[in-house]
């Protein structure tokens, strides 16, 4: 289903641009026999100030905020 608004926004947080993101998908090879499934890791990048974020580091984070 499109959205007119999407209800999801990713801004860098070093430099607050949002049009200058980019993203990559890497296969680290850790396959999962429970779900059948490869583990890949989504690096986050901003063109714009070079930060680069792990994905997963930031729903950790999230999930961290929440359980306190």
């Amino acid at each position: 289903m499109v959205t007119a608004f999407p209800r999801v926004h990713i801004i860098c947080g070093a430099c607050g641009c949002k049009k200058m993101l980019q993203y990559r998908i890497e296969r680290d090879g850790a396959y999962d026999d429970d779900t059948d499934t490869y583990s890949d890791t989504v690096w986050l990048s901003c063109k714009n100030c070079s930060t680069v974020t792990e994905l997963d580091e930031l729903m950790e984070a999230e999930q961290r905020k929440e359980q306190a």
